[in-house]
């Protein structure tokens, strides 16, 4: 069978804590990152499809320019993330607006929002779907496309590691705790994805200057004492 879009993608779900040796076999650990589950398709050009069906290769003219690098009949699953120039890390806020952006815009933004397309997964190969292959071949798989046509930049592969203390130092956050000097209004939203992820549930709305941080009350309270 010949994979053809729109495909439905194969969802995560959410746990509490890595799973330790022997809990459900063999395991497998990648990064997760910030940005959009997309399937890449090449057959005489490239299609992106998201996670819900819609084609979006319009939006990211710089991953379309690289899709030479990659061979026909391939299907990679994976994420596009943007890069952003001036703050020198990966910005969802900037895939965003590269997401939002058609025409001579969507060309401009993409020197100073790159994208790219991690790839921690492959579909299908030389016209031939892979999906009932285990994992483990898939991966050998994905690696050896890699090497052979030497992917570089837009294509990334995706880290990945069976060691699970490796796994638990990616999920360690390094928090750095500062005094707050400015007031935000944020809105919370509670909205889940399929697997009970929460993935971007605060917002700024906008900066309160006519407040300062002795005047807003502790969370969980609001003024007069009561609990909100």
């Amino acid at each position: 069978m010949v994979l053809r879009p729109p495909v439905e993608p194969m969802l995560a779900q959410a746990v509490e804590s890595v799973p330790g040796p022997g809990t459900v076999g063999e395991l497998a650990f990648e990064q997760k990152f910030d940005g959009y589950r997309a399937l890449a398709f090449t057959d005489g050009g490239l299609v992106l499809q998201t996670r819900q069906g819609k084609y979006i290769q319009d939006r990211f003219p710089d991953l379309l320019a690289a899709a030479e690098q990659l061979p026909d009949g391939l299907v990679l699953d994976g994420e596009v993330v943007a890069w952003d120039t001036a703050a020198g890390r990966l910005s969802f806020d900037g895939l965003q607006r590269r997401a939002g952006a058609r025409g001579r815009t969507a060309a401009a933004l993409t020197t100073s929002l790159p994208t790219f397309f991690i790839a921690f997964d492959i579909l299908q190969q030389d016209g031939t779907e892979l999906l009932r292959q285990p994992y483990r071949q898939r991966r050998l798989r994905l690696e050896n496309l890699f090497a052979t046509h030497r992917l570089a930049a837009p294509w990334t592969l995706c880290p990945m590691t069976t060691d699970p203390v490796k796994a638990q130092q990616w999920l360690e956050l390094e928090v750095t705790l500062v005094r707050p000097e400015l007031v935000a209004e944020i809105s919370a939203d509670t909205a889940v994805d399929r697997g009970s992820v929460y993935r971007h549930p605060v917002r700024l709305r906008r900066l309160r200057l006519d407040m300062t941080t002795q005047e807003v009350p502790l969370f969980g309270k609001v003024p007069g004492g009561a609990a909100s």
